[in-house]
């Protein structure tokens, strides 16, 4: 499991940076369709099970580019 935040990015050129042929089957407005955004998940922690324990762990932060 990961635990973090979700940016929703909805500029032209992000959009158009993503979009890929075949995605007007799900977006029939094409790259400006209002429901077509792209999705950014940084992770800040997570956890997970391993021989009966529960393990939690940071991630360290990346600078953005």
């Amino acid at each position: 499991m990961l635990t973090g935040t979700t940016r929703i990015i909805t500029d032209s050129q992000s959009k158009r940076r993503f979009w890929r042929e075949g995605n007007d089957k799900y977006y029939s407005l094409g790259m400006y369709d209002p429901d077509y955004a792209i999705l950014c998940f940084t992770a800040k922690w997570g956890n997970y099970y391993h021989a009966l324990s529960n393990i939690t762990f940071r991630i360290p932060i990346i600078p953005e580019r």
